[in-house]
């Protein structure tokens, strides 16, 4: 809520006494009504919303959330991996408080539903080759049967290079397509990423393969990962230089 203070400030005329006794100033004269017009009274308590080409106040940003996806993995004292665990073998708590468990889901029960952000940046000219061969492995390594993946390319725009598809291949060929060129516009490629994988079904993850420095975004690192919670998305960023 804003509030708008309007704050009068009167002027006490000062005159000067020449026999002990202060000089009252003359009335102003008030010029005449015009016929057919009515006075304009500011308003006291004015409020409005604040337009988005104004100056935001640089607060904290506070998220809420009902339900909350965890990605859990278990290993015995000799590092293998148990895989026979139920929802009973579990508790949860945050901060102190336990916490229900809605559901319970093995990882091979819900589809992958993954977007691929691509850097195709200047920036990364002189490492592209390696990062394409990578993604493609990538990709190869990761989709099974009823998963799907999208490529997005980050350069000066976002730019959807392929919609969901379970076609590997596909995925791959678009690829070896990409030229490396342009600025960095990551933080409005998150966002566009989020939207576009939020009534998708499938668990959610969102891949970025970047140098990680933003140079044109009209958005906002908060906005974005504001925009990858709403989407329910798991965020993995990989910096191929190891830096």
């Amino acid at each position: 809520v804003f509030l708008s203070l309007l704050c009068f400030v009167f002027l006490l005329p000062f005159a000067f006494a020449q026999s002990g006794r202060q000089q009252q100033p003359p009335p102003k004269q008030q010029p005449p009504p015009q016929q057919g017009k009515r006075p304009v009274t500011p308003p006291v308590n004015e409020t409005r919303p604040r337009r988005a080409d104004e100056a935001q106040d640089d607060k904290p940003l506070k998220l809420k959330a009902d339900l909350v996806t965890v990605i859990t993995s278990v290993t015995d004292a000799a590092g293998n991996q148990v895989d026979d665990l139920t929802q009973k073998d579990f508790d949860l708590y945050e901060d102190g408080s336990a916490q229900d468990i809605a559901g319970f889901y093995r990882e091979g029960q819900i589809p992958l539903r993954l977007i691929f952000l691509f850097d195709t940046s200047g920036s990364i000219r002189h490492r592209f080759d390696f990062e394409q061969r990578a993604a493609a492995q990538f990709f190869r390594n990761v989709m099974r049967p009823g998963d799907q993946a999208a490529l997005m390319s980050v350069s000066s725009e976002a730019k959807m290079e392929l919609q969901f598809t379970s076609d590997v291949e596909h995925l791959v060929t678009t690829l070896g397509q990409l030229k490396p060129q342009g600025a960095t516009a990551l933080y409005d490629a998150m966002i566009m990423a989020a939207r576009y994988m939020r009534p998708a079904e499938g668990r959610h993850v969102m891949v970025v393969l970047s140098d990680g420095t933003d140079t044109v975004s009209s958005s906002t690192l908060a906005q974005a990962l504001s925009e990858e919670q709403k989407s329910d998305a798991f965020f993995f960023s990989v910096h191929s230089t190891g830096d």
